[in-house]
């Protein structure tokens, strides 16, 4: 068993580093332009060429994104506040494939960041991560497609080393920044159901959100903020790669069942009450339970909730796995131990499970493992038969 679950580890390391490989020495400018490293730029671009003011018009936004991408029709507007905008201008002064390379390169080297900080938030080998993170195909494809997953991870990440250390002041000021994707306003919601000084927490989120809607408000002035959520819910189609069935989490579920019969507001409406009805089940299992564990279990609820979902966003379930991957060495139970490993091989190879069934089967393996962390204790409890004796058994004559 030990010699298949090594064979196992190594051709999936292999595939998903050979493939990043590949694509980063054949890569060409139709990749780019079907990565988000397109509405990067074209927010970047719209800094740089003074119409800051008319950041979250798409008008505006499709004018500069023809500008750069000459040969391309298909347009993917910058959907965060300006931060990133300001981020990725240095990139903007580089060709696209250099700047693209560059930005690559960096997500590799994040990858490695977030390795670190799985080995000092569960204490573990920084090999068994380091194999963990090249091995989970959502962190690749977010390489690719040159999204900001990663650096919100580490975000994360540190919020929650800054729970563990009692520091939730500090925790809530850094947590304000994954506010920059409005729909990680999730995230934001477990971290503070998980927080054990809840005022300390929302002081600190509350001056961090001061701190980024004051810049945003000097970069885009007043009414350029104000337009920015009817933006989103005017880009939120599919003209815009914004198709809510084809994406992987409960409002795709919803959709797919009421066949279009509901708006996007009534889904994400119907999504919040579910979520609500969650949270109010979460909070009522978190008490006694240590953070490692509920950051686990809420990580899988929140991308299961999450309005506007893709594979590369489960790129924040390595924190899950990284906790089961601890637990399973620890634990002593042999019963315990076969239902986490396979929890662990559904969850690694979650990616291909939705490719091959159906993405909307995506937010039910996240929810169900949500709930088996969430009530992790009560697996001990669990005695499975040695045997059946089967002569016992009364057949059909």
């Amino acid at each position: 068993m030990q010699i298949l679950s090594k064979l196992f580890i190594v051709f999936l390391t292999s595939f998903t580093c050979g493939y990043l490989l590949f694509t980063f020495c054949f890569f060409n400018e139709i990749q780019i332009s079907g990565s988000d490293y397109k509405s990067y730029i074209t927010g970047a671009k719209i800094i740089l060429g003074g119409e800051r003011n008319n950041l979250y018009t798409i008008e505006t936004q499709e004018k500069y994104q023809k500008e750069i991408f000459k040969n391309d029709q298909i347009i993917l507007p910058f959907r965060m506040l300006p931060l990133f905008a300001f981020i990725f201008i240095p990139f903007s002064f580089a060709s696209l494939t250099l700047g693209y390379r560059i930005y690559y390169l960096l997500n590799i080297l994040l990858a490695i960041v977030c390795v670190i900080l799985f080995s000092k938030f569960f204490e573990g080998r920084k090999l068994d991560y380091l194999l963990l993170v090249f091995i989970f195909f959502p962190l690749v494809a977010n390489i690719i497609f040159a999204q900001i997953i990663i650096i919100l991870m580490i975000l994360y990440l540190l919020v929650l080393l800054f729970f563990k250390k009692d520091r939730y002041l500090a925790g809530g000021v850094l947590s304000s920044v994954l506010i920059n994707k409005p729909h990680f306003l999730i995230f934001i919601l477990f971290l503070f159901l998980m927080s054990k000084r809840k005022i300390k927490f929302l002081t600190g989120l509350f001056l961090g959100l001061v701190v980024m809607i004051t810049f945003s408000l000097s970069v885009v002035g007043f009414e350029g903020f104000l337009s920015y959520p009817g933006f989103l819910l005017r880009t939120e189609n599919t003209y815009y790669g914004g198709d809510i069935v084809k994406m992987i989490s409960v409002p795709s579920v919803i959709s797919f069942i009421l066949k279009s019969r509901m708006s996007i507001i009534m889904i994400y409406l119907t999504n919040l009450f579910i979520l609500l009805s969650f949270t109010i089940y979460f909070f009522s299992k978190s008490r006694g339970k240590n953070i490692e564990l509920l950051s686990s279990s809420s990580t899988l609820a929140a991308l299961a909730f999450l309005p506007h979902s893709w594979y590369h966003d489960l790129t924040f379930m390595l924190i899950s796995i990284a906790y089961i991957l601890k637990i399973i060495k620890l634990e002593k139970s042999k019963e315990v131990k076969i239902i986490l490993n396979i929890l662990l091989v559904i969850l690694v190879l979650i990616y291909f499970i939705g490719k091959l069934i159906s993405n909307l089967v995506i937010p039910f393996i996240l929810l169900f493992a949500s709930i088996i962390l969430l009530n992790q204790d009560k697996l001990r409890k669990l005695r499975f038969a040695r045997y059946i004796n089967f002569a016992k058994l009364n057949m059909i004559k």
